[in-house]
Order: structure tokens, then C-alpha cells, then sequence
């Protein structure tokens, strides 16, 4: 094959490239400011476009002018660089966040923190996940400050495996059942009702929630 039909092969595969992503953003912003209803609608995600009509978006965008306006110029000219991400969930409930890069993805965040206590529901997540693996010196880190006198990762395993284990079981069957529930949160309390008029009480402490009455 000579260097010419490398060179053509190579330059028409060049042309069909999709647009980057902040290509795509840009067509989209022109598509908004020109009033090109069609143009933009075939830019977004196929879900949303399975959930919205052309119909209902062109209405959207005639009945609201100046926000169409305002967004366009705003997104014509974005505060921060078009960041490429992705999300994939595994486990019981975890997503894990990628971010592209020069050289390709990378994963964002450490996957290696197991027991996470940034948010009420990695709470929640992160305190069931403990005590059904029998970790109960993590479990005494979800134990507030103002009630870990005398508590310790063992007093925590036999009061977990003592008389009270059905009740706890049931407790663990029932926070999982509710975990993807929003939290009440104010301030540095949250709550959660999961059923049966149980509550489920965090506490914010030294940046991390800790749990304040499991129930």
C-alpha cells in the first residue's frame, strides 16, 4: 500500500470523527441562540429525548425566550474546561466517578475507602456494610464521641451477636430497604424514617456523620 492511499485512508477516517464534547456544547449554544429547536433537540442524550417530545422542547424554548437566550450565552463561554466524565455503580449501592484525561480515563476519588461517612446515605451504606461483614472495629467509628465511653469493637460484637442479634438483623434488612431514601438533614443532624416508626438519627461530627440512635 503506498504512503497516498495511507495518507487517504487515514484522512477519511479524520474527517467522520465525532465532535469533542466541547464541540458539542458550542453546536449546542449556537443551535439555543439561533432558535434552532431541531438542530439543538438532536444534541441531547437519546433518554432525554425519549422523555421529552421535539414538540414539548420547542415549546419550551419559545415560551421562555430569554432564558434560552441567557443559556446559550452562558453556555457558549463556560466558567471551567469541559470535563469528560463517567459514572459506573458496583457493589451494593457504590458509584465509581471517572474523569478523561490526556491519556485516557482515570478514576476519580478513592475506591479504597470502604467505609465512607462523607454523606448521610454513605453512612448508612457504609454502617450496614460493617456490621453484616462483622467489622465492628469500623462500626465504632459510626459511634458518636459523647457516647463511646466504655464502648469497644468488642462490646459492640457481643451485644451484635447476643440476644438482640434478630433484632439487629431485622434493623439491617430494614435500613438497606430504605437506602436509597433522602435523608431530612439540619444543620448537623439528619434523619430518616424506615418504617414501623423506626428513625434513624446521624450526627455530624469532625467532617464525618456518625450514627446517633440506630433504632
Amino acid at each position: 500500500m503506498t504512503r497516498w492511499v495511507i495518507f487517504l485512508l487515514f484522512g477519511l477516517g479524520c474527517a467522520h470523527a465525532p465532535p469533542s464534547a466541547a464541540e458539542t456544547l458550542a453546536h449546542f449554544a449556537h443551535a439555543l441562540r439561533d432558535g434552532d429547536a431541531e438542530g439543538a433537540y438532536g444534541l441531547l442524550a437519546s433518554d432525554y429525548r425519549a422523555r421529552v417530545s421535539l414538540e414539548e422542547f420547542r415549546r419550551r424554548l419559545e415560551d421562555n425566550p430569554r432564558e434560552a437566550a441567557e443559556a446559550a450565552e452562558a453556555l457558549a463561554r463556560p466558567a471551567e474546561p469541559v470535563e469528560i466524565t463517567a459514572r459506573a455503580p458496583y457493589g451494593d449501592g457504590e458509584v465509581v466517578e471517572l474523569v478523561r484525561e490526556a491519556d485516557g480515563f482515570h478514576i476519580r476519588g478513592d475506591v479504597t475507602e470502604f467505609y465512607p461517612q462523607h454523606t448521610p446515605t454513605e453512612t448508612l451504606r457504609s454502617f450496614v456494610r460493617a456490621m453484616r461483614r462483622g467489622r465492628y472495629d469500623v462500626v465504632l467509628r459510626f459511634v458518636p464521641r459523647g457516647e463511646r465511653e466504655g464502648v469497644t469493637g468488642e462490646s459492640l460484637r457481643n451485644a451484635a451477636t447476643g440476644d438482640d442479634q434478630d433484632t439487629i438483623a431485622t434493623m439491617l434488612i430494614a435500613l438497606e430497604a430504605h437506602a436509597d431514601e433522602p435523608f431530612e438533614v439540619r444543620g448537623d443532624h439528619a434523619s430518616l424514617s424506615y418504617g414501623g416508626g423506626r428513625i434513624l438519627r446521624l450526627i455530624q461530627e469532625d467532617g464525618v456523620w456518625r450514627v446517633e440512635s440506630p433504632e
